[in-house]
């Protein structure tokens, strides 16, 4: 009989275990274009992004640079910076420097280390930024902690570039 409830309880927490596996982390809100320089709107487009290679052990395997490169453009067109293919003003640059996280726990903080640079293509940097960006996943992101641990590192990266963003709003173009 105790299996048997057992197995009952696995067959009713399943659905549940595995839709906290599969919600994607929640998009920020873009910020108004007018918010931004001039300059910037419509001329901006991700560079190259180095580091967080697949194998180091500083970042999860779900954490690569192409992934990063695909959420700083999806924030740049969210945003009303990206520039139409072939009108790149402005790129942004990003190295993967290291991120920290917690081997296990029930909320997983990770902090990531981004240095994001924004030039116009063959001239001196417009803009240099490596802040630390932390992001802490809870258990109702995942009951899996695999899965939360990965959640706290992509969160990280998506604070990084909205602190990008926000210095951006604030920069001097020219």
């Amino acid at each position: 009989m105790a299996r048997g409830g057992m197995l009952r309880r696995f067959l009713l927490l399943a659905p549940a275990l595995l839709a906290a596996c599969a919600a994607p982390p929640p998009a920020e809100a873009p910020v108004p274009a007018a918010a931004y320089p001039p300059a910037l709107r419509l001329s901006m487009c991700a560079g190259r992004v180095t580091g967080g290679a697949p194998g180091d052990p500083r970042w999860l395997s779900e954490l690569k640079a192409k992934d990063v490169e695909a959420v700083l453009t999806a924030a740049l067109e969210r945003n009303g910076l990206a520039a139409p293919p072939g009108a790149c003003l402005y790129r942004i640059d990003a190295e993967l420097l290291g991120m920290t996280r917690p081997p296990f726990g029930l909320d997983m903080e990770a902090t990531a280390q981004i240095a994001w640079t924004v030039a116009a293509p063959g001239a001196k940097p417009q803009l240099r930024l490596q802040e630390p960006a932390s992001y802490t996943a809870t258990l109702s992101d995942s009951a899996i902690g695999v899965v939360r641990l990965g959640r706290a590192g992509q969160g990280a990266v998506r604070v990084s570039i909205l602190q990008l963003l926000e210095r951006l709003r604030a920069v001097v173009i020219g």
